[in-house]
């Protein structure tokens, strides 16, 4: 237990913090590559919280890599796009509390206005916990 002291509360008031609060949050990353497995750099990623609108974008960077480090919980639809290849969506990714979640994509040669459309999260991979630390 940690007693806090406010500095804008009376002297003898103290805050009791039984602990660090609990994360409602998680963590979504991943690397964006081409069919030769080249990765893409300056990709367009928003994910997209189906059930409470809430969205997030990011651009891969000059590794390919993308990070959301701090997603509320929530079921999502991540769009990648980028110009000479098709858009990529995938639909119900779910994260839960804590987790770490790696989903790399793999972009077609193609045009932004054509879709690659995945409806299930099945190559979702938890890779640790969204609290620890590498």
């Amino acid at each position: 237990m940690v007693d806090l002291l406010l500095p804008w509360t009376h002297s003898g008031f103290r805050v009791h913090d039984a602990g660090w609060a609990q994360y409602t949050t998680a963590r979504l990353s991943g690397i964006v590559s081409d069919p030769s497995g080249a990765v893409v750099a300056g990709a367009a990623i928003t994910v997209h919280d189906v059930g409470t609108g809430y969205t997030q974008t990011a651009n891969s960077t000059s590794a390919g890599q993308y990070l959301f480090p701090s997603l509320p919980v929530g079921t999502y639809q991540i769009t990648v796009s980028m110009a000479g290849y098709k858009s990529y969506v995938q639909k119900g990714i779910v994260l839960s509390v804590d987790q770490a979640a790696a989903l790399n994509v793999q972009l077609q040669v193609g045009t932004v206005s054509q879709e690659v459309v995945v409806t299930a999260n099945s190559s979702l991979v938890t890779t640790d916990s969204a609290t620890s630390v590498s």
